[in-house]
């Protein structure tokens, strides 16, 4: 399985690639309502759409609707960053294949953290390849964003 941890720097580097920014001046985290705002600071309105299922406690996603929800669609692509709110602690992401994505779920996320994966919390994940920047927020919502080209 092909994964390593990636530094917040770097994440936030590619966020702003894909937003354009490049050159932010101020300081900003990779909590959720902190992207946004950084969205909005540079003219990018996020369009939010509710997640099926999310207030049904009884409902499980499997690791591949999970998947759908975060709008990974494309397994070809280079790397995906992904932050999750245990990603705090040590200020690292995870970068995984997206064709280990799957495994990565299951095995290593799950031992890591002692918890499944797919639950109601926030996520980020970035693709650096794609230009897209997706964000499932705790309340039941999901972006996405891709970096339109010139």
């Amino acid at each position: 399985m092909n994964y390593s941890k990636v530094s917040f720097d770097i994440i936030r580097l590619e966020i702003e690639k894909i937003f354009s920014c490049e050159n932010y001046q101020k300081e900003w985290n990779l909590r959720i309502d902190k992207i946004i705002h950084l969205a909005d600071s540079n003219g990018i309105e996020l369009k939010w759409n509710e997640i099926p299922n999310w207030d049904n406690v009884d409902y499980d996603y499997s690791d591949q609707e999970f998947l759908e929800i975060a709008y990974i669609e494309d397994f070809n692509s280079e790397s995906i960053y992904i932050i999750t709110d245990e990603c705090f602690k040590d200020q690292m992401g995870f970068s995984v294949k997206p064709s280990d994505l799957i495994a990565f779920i299951e095995k290593v996320y799950n031992e890591e953290f002692q918890m499944d994966f797919p639950q109601p919390s926030d996520f980020i994940f970035v693709q650096p390849s794609t230009n897209l920047l997706t964000m499932i927020h705790h309340e039941g919502v999901r972006t996405k964003y891709i970096k339109s080209l010139p």
